[in-house]
């Protein structure tokens, strides 16, 4: 609402990855002796010490110097140190901890992490960004503990751990005074929500949500300055702290800690480097499987923030298991993990293992790392979601639209066929490229001002595809769900219906009564915005607002961009307009609320508007939410993250047929002159990254395919298995393997990359035919004199090729 406050297997192992990087050697991890100092910065959604990508790995509840040795040994290379008061006591505390460990050559992030700040009289301060006394409390406390421990070499960064959600000053005075910032006048307060207040003292937050009881869900102007005011109760608070510090101490960074829900996240300013996320299991979602890994993404914010995602660990978590969920977290681009508990680690001889094997995974395959989604949510704080312990985890109307966005999360966790997805706030629209993304799904986005209105039609000339639900704009139209704003009208074709003639507000009522929380447990009603479908009790009102936006799907403008799955009676009401080069599809209920993947239009509808403009596709699961992770990194490369070790064929379009090395997998090439794409073939790794290499190989017949596999890349050769037309490819032993295959004409060109190629140097090319060991033809190449490239054309069935350096 208003401003509250996108290197190879084997080859770049423990290069500039951790920051120090630990081997390996008789089962204990060995750490070299580190610099005295590090400086961090932050690049995107990557933290940067001494100028390297990091990933800082820690176990929270570290409190003994004495276990730094035991703690450094295992492979963490950060230490997490609360800071609870701001006494000479407890900074000395922290101060002998973080010198242990920086003893040890870890890192060091300090949290503020008061439980309680106090006034000048001894007194517990409440949470409230707009009290001078809470403002002076916390500039005390920053003041004390930067200057009591900002001296430490390796400390990086400040998390802020004090601002509590379940203490900030959420009232009906501090809502007036939100109130009265954002009104010029009572007057203007009262045409905006309809409302007859006759004196400010008048308002209350219960006041808003009665307001507006008679909309659907609640929901109007007034309970959206409810939901604001909430938010930027703790938005606000949150800057104070932040602000504090960077005066305090402008050269590192500074994180928000311990932000255990969803809205929360999304609510940050701008003003954090980094989201160190509390959503586990416990706090937020049940999500054993992905520990809410969608939480990463939302942190993220399209790489404008760094996110730490938080394992929750007891002394019985498998290994394993928590390697397959930091690889999830690493795959959506988190640039740390964090384990709950470092009591519950030293009583695990499996999460002792974990810890090396991660450091290892993570530097053999490059991360952290920028991931790329051409996919993303826009997602406002306004709708609950779902809820734990009677407290929402998306949006500041507690107990409102349980379903949204939750739904779209959820099937999203373990990615989409698409690859994964980035969320934006309205307001970060103009702070990243949206060219990047084929689609942008805006469910329940209510507040959109004009600007960002015009940033969106813009988005759709140029190719966009735009998918938004009831209310859209909302806040700027008429103040109720059936409205909407001039511009999102001409976005969606609406230009002539005029909405409010097909029903008054009276007309529209909420399944949840205002101040009742949702229980899935009990039936209640479904009232749709859309024709009626079976099992479904729809007022006649609805219905006749429904049939009257049939009216413009037989227009001519729109007809050639619907199929039946789409505008079909049974398909939700929803519609789509062309406009310029892209489209934009609207659906008159709240798209997540009643529609989801037990109907088959569901998916069939995600998957036309997740493809549009996409660069990937996963082929193998073959499901929209196939449950595996698979992103494009911001240097070409592919990653991918599987549970239980299942293999992944992965469609890469655009690259030309080059040749990327899939650590233990293989890729095949196609000959069709209208297909510019490669298919990666990966085995089934907790995590994987397919490098692309500066090598083409082109099947040079018609109907023709090419399966390679990269054995050896770097500066004293290349060595690659490639097999021809009907090979067959199998899973053993964790590797990728192929068999047989057809004669096949191919064309090899080699650039020069990592293989050093000069314009006059000589290449020995080696070609061995099947399985059989003697040469079968060995000849000299040099570089072709116009593009610098080596040229190979072989006709192979199973081959291994070799290049090499000539000798003479």
């Amino acid at each position: 609402m208003r401003t509250a406050t996108r290197t190879l297997w084997g080859l770049f192992a423990c290069i500039t990855l951790l920051t120090p990087c630990p081997a390996r050697a008789q089962g204990m991890v060995v750490r070299p002796n580190a610099p005295s100092s590090a400086t961090a910065r932050r690049e995107a959604n990557l933290i940067r010490v001494n100028g390297a990508p990091t990933l800082l790995l820690w176990a929270d509840g570290l409190e003994n110097p004495a276990d730094i040795t035991r703690y450094a040994e295992l492979g963490f290379n950060t230490a997490y140190v609360r800071v609870r008061n701001d006494s000479q006591q407890e900074i000395a505390r922290a101060s002998a901890l973080a010198q242990a460990a920086e003893s040890r050559g870890l890192l060091v992030v300090l949290s503020l992490a008061p439980r309680a700040l106090n006034g000048s009289q001894g007194t517990a301060l409440a949470i409230d960004a707009g009290s001078d006394a809470y403002a002076e409390a916390v500039e005390d406390f920053v003041a004390a503990v930067v200057g009591g421990l900002g001296q430490h070499p390796r400390l990086i960064a400040w998390a802020v751990e004090g601002v509590r959600p379940e203490n900030l000053v959420v009232d009906d005075a501090s809502f007036v005074r939100s109130l009265r910032d954002w009104y010029p006048s009572l007057a203007a307060l009262n045409s905006s929500w309809g409302s007859e207040f006759a004196t400010w003292d008048a308002i209350s937050l219960s006041a808003a949500r009665d307001i507006d009881s008679a909309y659907p869900y609640g929901l109007g102007r007034a309970s959206l300055d409810y939901s604001y005011h909430r938010e930027s109760a703790y938005s606000d608070a949150m800057a104070l702290w932040a602000d504090a510090v960077r005066r305090a101490d402008p050269g590192r960074l500074v994180f928000a800690a311990a932000v255990r829900d969803y809205r929360s996240i999304i609510s940050l300013p701008p003003v954090f480097d980094g989201v160190l996320l509390g959503t586990t299991p416990s706090v937020a979602e049940a999500d054993w499987d992905t520990q809410n890994v969608h939480a990463v993404d939302i942190a993220r914010r399209g790489n404008q923030f760094a996110a730490v995602q938080t394992l929750e660990i007891d002394r019985e978590t498998n290994g394993a298991i928590a390697l397959q969920w930091a690889a999830f977290a690493l795959a959506r681009g988190a640039t740390g993990i964090a384990l709950s508990s470092w009591d519950a680690l030293q009583g695990s001889e499996s999460l002792g293992m974990f810890v090396g094997d991660l450091v290892e995974m993570a530097a053999a395959q490059a991360f952290p790392n920028r991931p790329m989604a051409q996919v993303a949510v826009l997602y406002e704080p306004f709708a609950g979601g779902s809820m734990n312990n009677g407290r929402s985890l998306y949006g500041f109307l507690d107990g409102t639209a349980p379903n949204t966005p939750t739904a779209l999360f959820a099937l999203s966790r373990g990615g989409t066929r698409y690859g994964i997805l980035d969320v934006l706030r309205w307001d970060s629209l103009d702070e990243v490229d949206l060219s990047q993304y084929g689609t942008i799904i805006a469910p329940m986005a209510f507040y959109l001002p004009e600007d960002v209105q015009l940033t969106l039609q813009n988005y759709v000339l140029r190719g966009g595809a735009l998918i938004v639900d009831a209310g859209v704009g909302m806040y700027q139209a008429d103040g109720v769900t059936t409205s909407m704003p001039p511009i999102m009208r001409e976005i969606l074709g609406m230009r002539y219906l005029d909405l409010e003639a097909f029903g008054s507000s009276a007309d529209f009522r909420p399944t949840v009564e205002v101040g009742e929380v949702f229980d899935p447990a009990r039936p209640t009603e479904t009232r749709v915005l859309a024709p009626g479908q079976e099992g479904k009790e729809v007022d006649p009102a609805l219905t006749r607002f429904a049939q009257q936006l049939e009216m413009f799907i037989t227009r001519a403008d729109v007809a050639q961009y619907l199929g039946d799955d789409i505008a079909g009676a049974a398909a939700n009401g929803l519609r789509v307009k062309g406009l310029g080069k892209g489209f934009a599809a609207y659906s008159p209920d709240f798209l997540y609320e009643t529609w989801d993947s037990a109907d088959p239009s569901f998916d069939e509808f995600h998957d036309r508007v997740l493809a549009h403009g996409s660069d990937i596709e996963v082929v193998d699961p073959n499901a929209t939410w196939p449950g595996v992770v698979t992103t494009l990194l911001s240097d070409g490369a592919v990653a991918a993250a599987s549970p239980a070790a299942l293999p992944i064929s992965v469609l890469i379009y655009g690259v030309g047929n080059r040749i990327f090395l899939v650590p233990s997998g293989a890729m095949r090439l196609d000959a069709a002159v209208d297909v510019d794409r490669v298919e990666l073939l990966f085995p089934g790794r907790p995590l994987a990254r397919a490098q692309p290499l500066p090598l083409y190989i082109w099947p040079q017949r018609e109907g023709s395919v090419a399966s390679v596999s990269v054995v050896r890349y770097d500066r004293q050769g290349i060595e690659l298995l490639v097999h021809g037309t009907g090979a067959t490819a199998f899973v053993r032993d964790g590797t990728i393997g192929l068999n047989g295959g057809d004669q096949t004409l191919i064309r090899l060109e080699v650039r020069g990359g990592l293989y050093p190629i000069r314009s006059d140097s000589t290449h020995t090319v080696t070609v061995r035919q099947g399985l059989a060991t003697q040469l079968a033809k060995q000849y000299d190449v040099m570089p072709n004199t116009e593009t610098g490239s080596l040229v190979i054309e072989e006709m192979v069935s199973s081959a291994r090729i070799i290049i090499e350096p000539s000798k003479d």
